[in-house]
């Protein structure tokens, strides 16, 4: 719902400073995406980060909360959302449909900082110990929605994580992209929040009768 780079802009500072720990975690996250099972992914995460790093996991992990989790929110602080996020928010809200929001990232500071309120649900995909693309957190939001997955509507940036990995447990999925993947799986891309709506009506999705987003 914001621009990347908007944020590395803000972020830059903070990832030079740590640039060892970012570097790592990075690594880490893309890694963790393919292991399976994974009990307690911030254990497993800490470890990973520590081997990279020749460092002891508890060190890691301390680093992790305090960097990454505490300080890397603040440093995002006064990010805006993308033209035009508010108003197809309101617009599905006065719809009355149900709205959701699920982050690889514990979202709640980010959501406070644009001021976007009113969700049903707003969660990190590690309560459930796996990242997108992986099907629990997909699973997890559709159950805190009181939804089944095909009652869904899902709009990502990420085709790899969002699209294919929604779509893969039957939520229908709304592209927010440049353009098209070829061969694109996604039921909808849009390249602007304005024209959310539209495309949304263009695709034929009826919001909230039959479907939820």
């Amino acid at each position: 719902m914001y621009p990347t780079r908007q944020a590395a802009v803000r972020s830059w500072r903070l990832v030079l400073r740590h640039a060892r720990l970012f570097r790592a975690f990075r690594r880490v996250r893309i890694q963790v995406r393919a292991i399976r099972p994974i009990s307690d992914l911030h254990a497993l995460q800490a470890d990973l980060v520590a081997d990279r790093m020749g460092i002891d996991p508890a060190e890691a992990r301390a680093l992790i909360d305090a960097v990454v989790y505490a300080r890397l929110p603040d440093a995002l602080r006064g990010v805006r959302t993308h033209p035009g996020v508010q108003r197809a928010l309101t617009e599905l809200r006065e719809r009355g449909a149900k709205l959701g929001v699920l982050s690889d990232m514990p979202p709640d500071a980010k959501l406070r900082d644009m001021g976007l309120r009113g969700f049903a649900c707003a969660v990190t995909s590690e309560a459930t110990d796996y990242l997108k693309p992986n099907p629990e957190p997909f699973r997890y939001v559709a159950e805190l929605l009181d939804v089944r997955p095909e009652q869904v509507l899902y709009v990502g940036n990420h085709y790899r994580y969002d699209i294919l990995g929604a779509g893969a447990v039957g939520m229908l999925t709304a592209h927010h992209a440049r353009r098209a993947e070829q061969s694109s799986r996604a039921d909808l891309t849009f390249l602007r929040y304005d024209s959310l709506m539209p495309a949304i009506r263009a695709a034929g999705i009826r919001l909230p009768s039959g479907r939820v987003s």
